[in-house]
């Protein structure tokens, strides 16, 4: 899961999300979360969309006002 991270507005304050975390699946529909330092993944910014190819060996990052992330498997 992504998120957006909003610095602080002097004038309304806006902390209004995160930075998303690691979801590991385990093959049978159950999911834990991996801290963000542990999975190597450090995204900042506003994300909108996460995308996987259709091989599966890379996983696209839709941003907001900056160019999208491609991580790879």
């Amino acid at each position: 899961m992504v998120g957006n991270e909003y610095g602080s507005d002097v004038d309304s304050g806006r902390q209004d999300a995160s930075f998303g975390c690691f979801l590991k699946g385990d093959g049978k529909g159950g999911f834990k979360a991996v801290l963000n330092k542990k999975a190597g993944i450090q995204l900042k910014g506003n994300a909108r969309k996460i995308s996987v190819t259709n091989s599966g060996s890379q996983i696209l990052i839709w941003m907001n006002e900056s160019p999208s992330i491609i991580l790879k498997k």
